[in-house]
């Protein structure tokens, strides 16, 4: 098997799901304008469908995307970010917070917008807006991966992505941005599920009876 093959192999989790975001990718590029907005609307996670379908889009919408072209963008980032995350996390793990920092993410940011609409802050045809994809999920896995690297640029990295994501926050002043921001943060907080966590399953421990260092000063 190719070199290619087995980095495949051992990300399932990462290629299955870019392989069900290619699939619809292309059912949207296939159907007319008018099809293809309905089908992505009705997977949407804004206030009107979290009201009356909540279980439904919490699942559904991160398998769409909002312009089919988009998947071959996820296509590299997946394999740059979510692939190398699951070899460390291994699938279970992957999976655990690549799904809270979907559902995490857009249960606050539906609140959030919610209230906004409650106090007439923001339009309230936002309640029926467009907004699918796996922008939460995949930004949830990229802050845990960040435990991945040497300590000494743990910080530089955080600091970094997040001032990159408030800066796209204040151009663009979408609710999505600012969920961005809140999914990186939900990776942040995963760190006792990674292997670089002392309180990790499997993550090895003193053995019984071993003497631990002391300092003297």
């Amino acid at each position: 098997m190719s070199r290619a093959g087995r980095w495949v192999r051992s990300a399932p989790g990462t290629y299955i799901y870019l392989a069900v975001l290619l699939t619809t990718a292309w059912v949207l590029d296939s159907a007319n304008s008018k099809l293809a907005h309905r089908l992505v609307l009705e997977r949407s996670t804004n206030l009107h469908e979290l009201a009356d379908h909540p279980v439904r889009v919490l699942g559904q919408s991160a398998f769409w995307v909002a312009a089919p072209w988009n998947a071959l963008a996820w296509g590299v980032l997946f394999t740059l970010v979510l692939a190398p995350a699951e070899h460390w996390l291994g699938t279970a793990r992957w999976v655990f917070i690549l799904a809270v920092g979907h559902v995490g993410t857009t249960v606050v940011t539906a609140a959030g917008l919610w209230l906004a609409v409650r106090a007439d802050a923001v339009d309230h045809s936002v309640t029926h807006a467009v907004d699918v994809g796996a922008s939460y999920g995949f930004l949830a896995v990229a802050g845990a991966l960040v435990y991945r690297l040497p300590r000494r640029w743990r910080v530089p990295v955080i600091v970094g992505v997040a001032a990159g994501l408030l800066l796209y926050f204040a151009a663009d002043r979408g609710y999505a941005d600012a969920g961005h921001l809140i999914a990186f943060g939900i990776g942040l907080a995963c760190y006792p599920l990674t292997p670089s966590s002392p309180w990790a399953a499997g993550s090895p421990r003193p053995a019984a009876g071993r003497a631990h260092p002391t300092r003297v000063v």
